[in-house]
């Protein structure tokens, strides 16, 4: 005998041979129950381990995904610290060249004290 279930389409079939269902049609009523319940108990068992290995996978997706958000984030928080590095070094580089500047400023003015002070010059 051969079954289809439309509710699940054809990929959902259950095939019983002829001694299949003369064994089930021998056992006694409390004897297919307990047959029944041990089914449904192996169904259960074996979606529990389907759910548990699904679960797994998708921990794994749901990780990644979180490694990959966050690994964004951090290279767009990278970008923003490199053009503040660039900027610092900028302001830092005219901060160094207006020291060169007034240190040569300095230097002459501190020359023309000198000759200043070594020249006779009547008051």
């Amino acid at each position: 005998m051969w079954l289809e279930s439309n509710r699940f389409g054809s990929q959902a079939s259950v095939y019983l041979s002829d001694t299949e269902l003369k064994a089930i049609r021998d056992l006694g009523v409390a004897s297919r129950s307990r047959v029944v319940t041990e089914g449904v108990v192996s169904a259960r068992s074996t979606l529990e381990v389907a759910v548990y290995m699904n679960n797994s996978c998708m921990e794994v997706v749901v990780r990644s995904d979180v490694v990959t958000c966050e690994r964004g984030e951090m290279a767009m928080k990278m970008a923003e610290m490199e053009v503040e590095l660039a900027s610092a070094r900028k302001a830092n580089s005219e901060k160094d060249n207006m020291i060169a500047f007034l240190k040569k400023k300095a230097d002459l003015a501190s020359r023309y004290y000198d000759e200043v002070e070594r020249s006779p010059c009547p008051i």
